[in-house]
């Protein structure tokens, strides 16, 4: 009275097999659309760092200014804010930017540095006379009192 006939048992075999199918088609599309993006980004330029001829010779082009230089506490650490503005007052549009910001002691030790991407981690290229507004955070500095400076400068750079 309660047995199913045996044309159920087919059905389910059939949906469970086109649930799978489905399942296994759409992983297939998203490989592809994930390859395809991958492969469309180009790959990074090479950054160039002091002692390089291109660096020596654009890192004038970039300029900093509006720097601003707070120490805080949070939560039992210290921390040193820098805000700045970088311009890229050459002819030339960079395509990779690093930064150098650093907490220098009394007796001129670097007491903690960062090196930061701004370009291309949060903006792709700094064209010619375009700029981009940073803010930073140097995190566990000693104490204030012991600093004499918080400084920040062009790293490394690459040119298109």
């Amino acid at each position: 009275m309660f047995e199913q006939p045996a044309g159920n048992e087919e059905k389910d075999r059939s949906r469970t097999v086109m649930i799978l199918s489905g399942i296994a088609v759409g992983l297939v599309v998203v490989l592809i659309i994930f390859a395809t993006t991958v492969a469309k980004r180009p790959a990074p330029k090479e950054i160039l760092h002091s002692g390089s001829p291109e660096f020596d010779s654009y890192k004038e082009s970039v300029r900093i200014d509006n720097v601003k230089k707070t120490a805080g506490e949070r939560l039992n650490s210290r921390f040193g804010h820098i805000t700045c503005t970088v311009h890229n007052d050459g002819d030339k549009t960079l395509v990779g930017l690093e930064l150098r910001a650093a907490a220098i002691d009394l007796s001129d030790v670097v007491a903690r540095e960062k090196i930061i991407t701004p370009v291309p981690k949060i903006r792709e290229t700094l064209g010619p006379n375009q700029s981009i507004d940073l803010d930073l955070y140097l995190e566990r500095i000693p104490d204030p009192q012991t600093l004499k400076d918080m400084i920040i400068e062009v790293y490394g750079l690459s040119v298109n």
